[in-house]
């Protein structure tokens, strides 16, 4: 027979005090416990001699930590902040998390977050290997998102010892639990599935897992993380990592709500970078313009129509034929881009370029970046991992680009690898993540291979914000970057993601309902999407996914792109993007003719926007300065009412707007759930609602289904029956209207700033305290009565 290996003792032998925590030694392992915070816990488990010294660049610096009161018994480690209690047992080293019981502090209050009884934390060593430079077979291969390495199988060398991780848990029988970043599946709880949580060209990872009952979940590795729920347990399988890290968050408050383990995490991980008043305009881009002149001439129609517009953007191919990915422009058909962009600049037009990490060897920026030993191994990528070549790429990009006058960057393809691009069928997720960890591994750090675009923004963050701050003309403005992929701590970067190159399709615009929430959920304030779809027909690839060959012609095409527009506008950033058909708002008129109720509907959702635009920069400004969310799916702000957290296709737009989008063609009229504790309004007919109710609203072709909270007071721009043309309008002096809903009291904090620059990181900003007194019916700020030319209040309707 043959001899069982016996496992080595997980019993604790030595407990050891530290600054803000424990030291936990068993024969097997060491187990660090450190409050950062009275609201997160950081666990570290290894199974090394020692931990690792290795900063994290994830991660914001240097925390304070916090009070961790430690007591022994003969079963368990009771370890206690004011917030968090975790209990460790001797015998296993599981732990388990609990509310702080303020009463009795040596009783555990509610139960939180359990480990599972055997095995809680695995660990299993391999060997990493990458690439050399030697040899390059593998070639490319040719996709729509551009030409692709495809890596020797060859040639490697050992790089060192790395780890697979394992952190296993049971979840309780009626949580539900969100994040993880963006996935392609239509999925928002995250319950009995399994997730593949690597970059890809529709996916973005960011391992951060939130509970319905108000804590999180950080699973601190840089690499492909897996979740996985089923009736056998849950777990979060990291693919390589010096060792197993995660921090517990409950939230900042000490009130165990949703925003509030947001909150947490950027306190972990960094605040989210303001982006400049204009972000939040409207932005039109195509694939693509392909000459100055085409560019200037979207701009001077938009002015000339009187429709709201604030920036353009140049895609792909602006250089010369044949330089993939040269930082120069075209000179043939951008004779002078410093010219064009102060052209749109007079008309309060900003501009964005596509710039990409890879780049073909006929490229002039390709040999430099050779030259200097600036590339990945073996590959056309540049090494963003490398301050050298970060430093590089930035000089590249600033001699013309940045000089010119370009005011942000479309920091395209970031996740370094699509492998999935490359097949004629779609890969099943394990497929996927299978390849991209073969081929990101050949290039890249493996511990680092979801973290590619985390390095890429990071460089071109901070020497455009440097560069600026350097100016001695000009206003200073603040960066601006658009991008594919995220991981931990990006959103310090002035990031907004997008949710990749998707098929024109109801199904995909369903999901996007989902993905928005699902990506807000996991940190990260600022998300668009390629509106009306970037394919719009069929084609042989799997991803060529659209259904509407006839394009404009098609009036089921035309329907779509009007509800997803409507969608747009009530996402943090409005953009319109896409291949098979221009996107200019007039394009869909020549099909309608001269009396075109889609054309009008497009300008009627910007109007709305424009109108909106005080209120939505408001928000945006509190998602820095308090760690806030612009989008809440409901489940977040009624934790209380089950069926809001059912109500999936629902979710709110700051703290009082509630955005139902239309999501099936052809219904004149769709079900809408009011979430019970406060009244509501229909924000298009005034008609007032209590809530804890489902009700029927009618769908009209130029609206989409939008309703307000009971006393709130929402900041908007007063142009009369005319719509700011841009962000700079919305905001002129005078120009701020206050909309009172009323039926009990209420109070909004209003954010203002100059819009762009820096001074708002030194404290000049505003915050005035809008209080609604509803026995008095008057409108306060700071105190102080609004004069009542300045306010709106709602009459409600019959």
């Amino acid at each position: 027979m043959m001899r069982v290996p016996k496992p080595v003792s997980s019993r604790i032998l030595h407990v050891k005090r530290t600054d803000h925590g424990v030291v936990l030694t068993s024969k097997r392992y060491k187990m660090r416990i450190l409050a950062v915070s009275p609201s997160i816990l950081f666990i570290s488990y290894t199974e090394r001699r020692t931990f690792s010294h290795e900063e994290k660049s994830e991660l914001a610096g240097n925390l304070p930590g916090s009070d961790l009161l430690c007591t022994q018994e003969k079963y368990l480690i009771r370890l206690r902040t004011a917030v968090i209690t975790a209990e460790v047992s001797r015998e296993t080293g599981r732990i388990t998390f609990y509310k702080t019981n303020l009463t009795d502090p040596d009783v555990p209050g509610e139960l939180l977050f359990a480990e599972s009884e055997e095995r809680p934390h695995e660990m299993e060593e391999f060997s990493s290997y990458r690439l050399t430079d030697e040899v390059r077979e593998g070639g490319t291969v040719t996709t729509a998102d551009g030409a692709k390495d495809v890596p020797d199988q060859g040639a490697r060398r050992q790089v060192g010892v790395l780890y697979h991780v394992r952190e296993n848990f049971s979840l309780q029988n009626d949580e539900a639990v969100y994040g993880m970043g963006q996935m392609e599946e239509p999925v928002l709880n995250l319950r009995g599935r399994t997730v593949y949580a690597h970059q890809a060209n529709r996916k973005i990872a960011v391992p951060l897992l939130i509970s319905s009952l108000g804590y999180g979940v950080l699973f601190d590795t840089l690499s492909p993380v897996v979740f996985c729920d089923s009736e056998q347990g849950s777990s979060l399988y990291g693919h390589a990592a010096e060792e197993l890290d995660f921090y517990f968050l409950a939230g900042e408050d000490g009130r165990f709500r949703m925003e509030g383990v947001v909150a947490a995490y950027r306190k972990l991980t960094g605040k989210a970078a303001l982006l400049p008043r204009w972000c939040f305009g409207y932005l039109q881009s195509k694939e693509r313009y392909c000459s100055q002149e085409e560019l200037l001439s979207v701009a001077e129609t938009y002015r000339k129509k009187h429709i709201g517009l604030d920036g353009v953007i140049l895609d792909w191919c602006s250089w010369k034929d044949g330089q993939w990915g040269q930082k120069t422009l075209d000179p043939e058909r951008f004779p002078d881009a410093a010219v064009m962009n102060h052209a749109l600049h007079l008309q309060n037009v900003h501009s964005m370029i596509s710039i990409w990490p890879n780049m073909d060897e006929s490229c002039p920026d390709y040999q430099e970046m050779r030259e200097q030993g600036c590339l990945l191994p073996a590959s056309h990528l540049y090494d963003a991992f490398d301050r050298r070549a970060r430093e590089l790429y930035w000089e590249q990009t600033r001699r013309e680009l940045y000089r010119s006058g370009f005011d942000a960057f479309w920091m395209d393809s970031s996740e370094g690898v699509t492998p999935e691009w490359g097949h004629s069928i779609k890969p099943e997720p394990w497929q996927m993540m299978q390849e991209f960890l073969m081929v990101a591994g050949a290039y890249m750090p493996e511990k680092l291979t979801n973290a590619y675009s985390f390095f890429h923004a990071l460089g071109v963050y901070e020497h455009f914000k440097r560069s600026e701050k350097r100016r001695k003309q000009g206003s200073q403005r603040r960066p601006v970057i658009l991008t594919r992929s995220a991981t931990i701590g990006q959103q310090r970067y002035g990031c907004i993601l997008w949710s990749g190159d998707t098929g024109a399709s109801w199904e995909t615009l369903r999901a996007q309902v989902l993905q928005v929430q699902s990506f807000s959920l996991s940190g990260f304030p600022y998300w668009c999407v390629d509106i009306g779809g970037f394919f719009v027909k069929r084609g042989e690839p799997w991803y060529w996914g659209g259904e509407y060959p006839q394009t404009w012609k098609d009036p089921a095409y035309r329907e779509l792109y009007v509800r997803w527009f409507q969608f747009g506008a009530f996402l943090p950033i409005f953009r319109a993007h896409g291949t098979d058909c221009s996107r200019e708002v007039w394009q869909i008129k020549r099909q309608e003719g001269k009396n075109s109720p889609s054309c009008d509907a497009l300008i009627g959702t910007i109007r709305l926007r424009y109108f909106l635009l005080p209120y939505i920069y408001s928000e945006a400004g509190k998602t820095w300065l308090e760690d806030g969310m612009l989008i809440r799916p409901l489940v977040s702000a009624f934790p209380d009412d089950r069926t809001a957290r059912e109500a999936q296709y629902q979710y709110l737009f700051g703290p009082s707007l509630m955005v139902c989008p239309v999501l099936n063609p052809g219904i004149r009229e769709m079900e809408v759930y009011l979430p019970r504790g406060t009244g509501w309004y229909d924000w298009h007919t005034s008609q007032r609602f209590e809530g804890g109710q489902w009700i029927r609203t009618e769908t009209q072709y130029d609206r989409i289904p939008l309703f307000v909270m009971e006393g709130a007071i929402i900041p908007m721009a007063d142009g009369g029956v005319e719509a700011p043309e841009c962000a700079a309008d919305a905001f002129r002096k005078g120009m701020i209207r206050f909309r009172v809903y009323p039926g009990r009291d209420g109070s909004y904090a209003y954010y203002s700033d100059a819009g762009d620059g820096y001074g708002y990181e030194k404290g000049d900003y505003r915050l005035e305290q809008m209080t609604w007194n509803e026995r008095q019916r008057q409108l306060f700020s700071d105190e102080k009565a609004v004069e009542a030319a300045a306010v709106t209040v709602i009459e409600e309707s019959v």
